[in-house]
């Protein structure tokens, strides 16, 4: 447990056999920096400057980030970045996320509110992104190593697509309101799904202004 009052940044590093955070909170302006070698980095309550700050979360060698908490949001701040050998699993109240699992492992994040997805990328493994809002999947891409899957979701909102990739798998992209086009352009270059096979599902209209390219 970690607690910042006024400004200034959390940075804990452990060293061997992976890390249980119950709380790290900085109230002030200050960001939040965690990493386990050889283990997993477990997560309960992680918020930085309540949502104005940056999260960097890391296991090294080995392990994945895991939730502590069940359903409770796990990380709340303005960017999360969260590069993981063996998976990731976390509940988030951010606007921007950048993931990353470089071994066999999926990536799942649960957002309670609208994101953007400036990069999701797995090795080895699917790729599982739910908000509760609005969806903006600048680059998701699953598995590059091999077999994986992607599945987009936005509750309440739309689903911007930018180019999101599951070469050898399935890609299932589900919107409350309206899935769109977040390329400007048209044809293979412009590509926002690629993928064995595609699932759309919209509560008002897919491509509507400009049209889905595969």
């Amino acid at each position: 447990t970690a607690l910042v009052t006024g400004a200034g940044a959390i940075d804990v590093s452990d060293s061997a056999g992976g890390m249980n955070v119950l709380s790290a909170v900085t109230q002030g302006v200050g960001t939040i920096t965690l990493s386990a070698t050889g283990g997993n980095l477990a997560l309960g309550t992680v918020s930085a400057s309540a949502g104005a700050s940056a999260v960097n979360l890391t296991t090294i060698t080995s392990g994945a980030i895991t939730d502590l908490n069940g359903g409770a949001v796990n990380v709340i701040g303005s960017t999360l970045t969260a590069t993981a050998i063996d998976g990731i699993d976390t509940d988030t109240s951010i606007a921007t996320l950048v993931a990353s699992v470089t071994g066999t492992g999926a990536i799942d994040v649960d957002e309670t509110d609208s994101m953007t997805v400036t990069s999701a990328t797995t090795f080895l493994g699917n790729i599982s992104i739910l908000a509760n809002d609005g969806l903006t999947a600048t680059l998701v891409t699953a598995s590059t190593g091999g077999v994986g899957n992607v599945d987009l979701t936005s509750v309440n909102g739309n689903v911007i697509l930018g180019r999101v990739t599951a070469a050898l798998d399935r890609v299932d992209v589900t919107a409350g309101r309206q899935i769109t086009d977040g390329l400007a352009g048209e044809g293979a270059a412009f590509a926002n799904v690629t993928a064995t096979n595609l699932v759309l599902l919209s509560g008002s209209g897919v491509g509507v202004a400009d049209n889905i390219d595969t």
